[in-house]
């Protein structure tokens, strides 16, 4: 019971962001997520990880929360809160994502497990299949694309690899299955995010905040809940 409470604790913050982002959608006319809204849904999820990291010090927290502040900073700029467009926005959760990469090879190697395991690499190459075959049939025929045809490729990879990566931590510690749902995840909302800087998708906005949340909801908040009410 006593762990059911914490739980609550992470949930009805979960929660809470959830009705953040349907005041952003109703504020966007059922059409697109308000910024404002979704800045603050964002802005959440990074206090949180920070919060998470002070509380329990953990090796994982501390590199995700420094993983949240670029991706906080990145919602900013592709919001337009702070100049720079998609290329800085890109860079921003590039790094992100490395940080990501971070917390889960130093979270495996503090438990002597095998980063390049069989679910690494299994993941790795259905993951980069899907990559070179969207990026292919994104791009082979936009040649005017330039640096986000070359930018989007280099941020795939990253965010492919963190995905991969994050199946080696579920496959040496199986109570971060979140988190290698969370990197899906987030691999589909940016997928959704290159495409529509070039296509117009009814409701993207909508797609890519909701698919953006819950996989920051398994990165962050996976099995956290013992940090809660320390």
């Amino acid at each position: 019971m006593f762990l059911g409470l914490k739980f609550c604790k992470t949930k009805l913050i979960f929660i809470f962001q959830l009705i953040i982002l349907m005041v952003g959608i109703i504020l966007g006319k059922g059409r697109e997520v308000n910024q404002y809204a979704a800045m603050l849904v964002s802005c959440i999820f990074f206090i949180t990880s920070c919060y998470l990291w002070l509380k329990n010090r953990s090796v994982y927290s501390k590199y995700v929360s420094r993983g949240m502040f670029f991706c906080f900073l990145g919602d900013l700029i592709l919001a337009k809160f702070i100049p720079g467009g998609i290329a800085f926005g890109g860079s921003a959760f590039a790094i992100a994502h490395i940080l990501f990469i971070i917390a889960y090879v130093k979270t495996i190697k503090e438990k002597n497990g095998s980063v390049f395991n069989s679910g690494f690499y299994i993941s790795a190459a259905i993951y980069y299949i899907v990559l070179i075959s969207l990026w292919s049939l994104k791009f082979k025929d936009m040649p005017s694309a330039g640096i986000l045809k070359f930018g989007s490729l280099v941020y795939g990879i990253c965010i492919t690899t963190m995905a991969a990566m994050a199946v080696s931590l579920y496959k040496n510690q199986k109570q971060y299955l979140k988190v290698a749902i969370g990197a899906v995840f987030f691999m589909f909302s940016d997928s959704f995010v290159i495409i529509s800087e070039t296509t117009t998708i009814a409701y993207s906005s909508i797609i890519i905040w909701t698919t953006y949340i819950i996989a920051l909801y398994g990165i962050i908040y996976h099995n956290n809940i013992k940090t809660f009410d320390k």
